[in-house]
């Protein structure tokens, strides 16, 4: 009794000592992660922290929607039910953003998308596979949201919907692989980053279209061509020049490195670089819309007239 207890203190004093060597913002993080026990489906996926994530989630999916009919949202209307699915996805990309910029560009682990996880400190690794799981858990979310508002919809499945349906599940596959494989890791985190960071701007702007019909504030109706050309300038040089490098990097390091070979299974490989150039070529015509609005200007697509069809008839 007396050993076990004096293992376990000796674990979490060593725990302790490593979480100093991490940067300052990442170690709540790292704590935090270390705090939830892990229940392993597959050697190295963990369940239990996904599960977490989808969660925390869902309550703050719920919070915001409260907020926004406290704010005076119609209760009940699609403009209202997307701009909180719109909210929450914003507020868990920027973290993503922030937190995954910190562990990509801290300094402590070269970029190396087949690296091996095992090959990082440790407090790296319990950062980056956090990340993971974090956003795994995110996926699984909002693709039963998506799903839940599909099937009850008199409109069914759309072509937006269907794409980020088919985007999550392509995405949590990835993650889950590179967990599965302990291999690949940075890889994600990079696609993660380059994706998520133009995330809070898209989804701000899907805000601020649905906004300027919901009310009359002045400052709103201002703000809204600020927020449609800064997403359309960020999104069109993510998608038009960064994506694309970020992509091929991958493609040569997977293929054309002993040790991209030896870390990677060829058919992962070739399974990896397919879904990343898949999502990256399925998203052209929001590309080709983003450069468009770049070009316009100050001259606003989504105007308070703008017609989104027969599911957003009830204003």
């Amino acid at each position: 009794m007396c050993a076990t207890t004096d293992n376990r203190s000796k674990g979490e004093t060593a725990s302790r000592d490593d979480l100093r060597d991490a940067p300052r913002v990442l170690r709540p993080w790292i704590a935090f992660r270390r705090s939830v026990p892990r229940v392993e489906i597959l050697p190295g996926v963990d369940a239990a922290f996904p599960a977490v994530a989808a969660a925390i989630m869902t309550a703050l999916r719920f919070g915001i929607d409260r907020v926004l009919l406290a704010r005076g949202w119609p209760e009940g209307s699609t403009y209202t039910t997307e701009t909180g699915m719109n909210a929450s996805s914003a507020t868990n990309a920027a973290f993503l953003t922030l937190g995954v910029g910190a562990v990509l560009f801290c300094g402590a682990v070269p970029y190396v998308p087949s690296a091996k996880l095992a090959d990082a400190p440790r407090w790296w690794r319990d950062a980056a596979e956090g990340f993971l799981c974090w956003c795994t858990g995110y996926m699984v979310y909002d693709m039963a949201f998506i799903h839940y508002a599909a099937v009850n919809s008199e409109h069914g499945w759309e072509f937006f919907e269907l794409a980020c349906f088919i985007h999550h599940f392509a995405t949590t596959a990835y993650m889950v692989s590179n967990l599965w494989i302990g291999a690949g890791h940075m890889s994600a985190l990079m696609l993660m980053f380059t994706g998520e960071l133009t995330n809070p701007f898209m989804n701000g702007l899907f805000i601020s279209r649905f906004a300027i019909k919901v009310f009359d504030d002045e400052w709103i109706h201002n703000l809204h061509p600020y927020v449609e050309i800064t997403h359309a300038v960020l999104y069109s040089i993510m998608r038009t020049f960064i994506g694309p490098l970020v992509a091929l990097h991958l493609t040569r390091d997977l293929l054309m490195t002993e040790r991209g070979r030896q870390n990677v299974p060829r058919w992962l490989s070739l399974t990896w670089i397919t879904l990343c150039w898949v999502v990256l070529l399925g998203s052209l015509p929001w590309t080709k819309d983003s450069i468009d609005m770049a070009l316009d200007g100050m001259e606003v697509r989504f105007h308070k007239d703008y017609d989104y069809g027969a599911r957003y008839a009830e204003l």
